[in-house]
């Protein structure tokens, strides 16, 4: 008998159907595992970045060996005033620079930029680039460590605000503290100075208040109040990029970190003899974004050739005071500028204690001035007898 052989040759292997839908599925299961892997670590990394910039900003700066002379003997006369311990770290102004002198291996001082409260300002040179840089130079004190640390903690959490002062470097240099940043044209300040009218047009104005307000929402996105803002630390760029940004707030030297709860410390007490700053700072109280926005308004009062808050006319800060508190409850009774009291109205509706409606302030101010937005309006330096100024 002849067994009989299977043909497996020709036997076809019964087609199995892929189930299209398990497969997508998986595929999908797999890349949500992958991405929420990825979003882990990055988010991971991002609360461990943060929490070192709000450890740096935030720890108490208690002098170490390094910070004391050897043999210096520790004063034992106990500072109770507040503001005298600020003061503590503008002693010293160090015009010990001179022109010429190099600084680290990197910086040639040219000029001298500025003087204010708590340091001196100098144009630098970077000698391995030409290119030209602020220097800002602070005595180095047990105290001023902590506001010279706090105020690089800002800059660097500030480093991608667009519109905010650039920070390169910091150094120690002999017995001062070195912070390099980068430079721009003039201040409003400079400006003001060099125009022939002492007086900014209204558009160019307007321009320089809508720019300010963006950069200083994007300053309290970072949850940093400025303090300090007026026209010696508003910068204007010479020449900015294509929708580049064309102002710069500089000196963070006392600025805050938002935070709730705060409770007051030595820096809220140090306003009370400023012209510059709000009401609500002269009477010792935290600031607020409010008053940020606020002083962009009286930055641009400034501009103007008027003198609605007595600032040039008085020595003592009531008058200035009392100016500033009228303007808040009727700010058209103090200025007579239609297209201010426009922008300000929207600042002045929210409390202090709430988040300003920036959108509606951005707002108003492009609409303050009929059949002009300064989106779109483009600020020109003008050549006068006195140098460069805006029209």
């Amino acid at each position: 008998m002849i067994p009989i052989i299977p043909n497996y040759a020709s036997s076809k292997v019964p087609d199995v159907p892929i189930n299209w839908f398990a497969f997508a599925l998986m595929l999908v299961v797999v890349l949500f595992i992958f991405g929420a892997c990825c979003f882990g670590t990055q988010m991971l990394l991002r609360d461990k970045k943060q929490e070192e910039e709000r450890v740096f900003l935030l720890q108490d700066m208690e002098p170490t060996a390094e910070d004391e002379e050897p043999n210096e003997e520790k004063s034992t006369e106990t500072v109770e005033n507040p503001a005298i311990i600020h003061n503590l770290a503008c002693v010293g102004t160090p015009y010990r620079f001179a022109l010429g002198q190099m600084v680290g291996p990197a910086y040639r001082i040219q000029k001298v930029l500025g003087q204010g409260a708590t340091s001196t300002v100098f144009e630098v040179e970077n000698v391995f680039g030409g290119m030209t840089r602020a220097m800002k130079c602070i005595e180095k004190t047990n105290s001023s460590q902590f506001y010279v640390k706090r105020e690089v903690g800002f800059l660097m959490r500030l480093r991608r605000v667009e519109g905010v002062v650039k920070y390169l470097n910091w150094c120690t240099q002999d017995d001062f503290h070195v912070i390099v940043t980068d430079n721009h044209a003039y201040t409003l300040l400079a400006i003001l100075k060099n125009h022939p009218r002492k007086a900014l047009s209204s558009k160019t104005l307007i321009t320089i208040l809508y720019h300010l307000v963006k950069t200083v929402r994007q300053i309290h996105s970072k949850h940093i109040i400025h303090r300090d803002i007026h026209p010696k630390n508003v910068m204007i760029k010479f020449k900015p990029e294509i929708q580049e940004v064309p102002i710069t707030i500089i000196d963070f030297g006392l600025s805050m970190l938002m935070k709730r709860n705060r409770e007051p410390d030595e820096s809220d007490f140090i306003f009370t003899n400023c012209f510059h700053v709000t009401p609500n700072m002269i009477n010792e109280n935290i600031a607020t974004r409010k008053d940020d926005l606020l002083m962009c308004i009286y930055t641009i009062v400034c501009m103007l050739n008027t003198d609605p808050f007595w600032i040039r006319r008085s020595d003592d800060i009531t008058p200035v005071l009392i100016k500033k508190t009228q303007f808040e409850y009727c700010p058209e009774r103090i200025i007579n500028q239609g297209w201010l009291v426009a922008c300000v109205k929207p600042i002045l509706a929210k409390k202090d204690t709430k988040a300003p409606d920036y959108d509606t302030i951005i707002e108003a101010i492009r609409l303050c001035e009929k059949g002009f937005d300064p989106k779109f309006h483009k600020l020109q330096f003008l050549t006068g007898p006195n140098g460069e100024y805006l029209e």
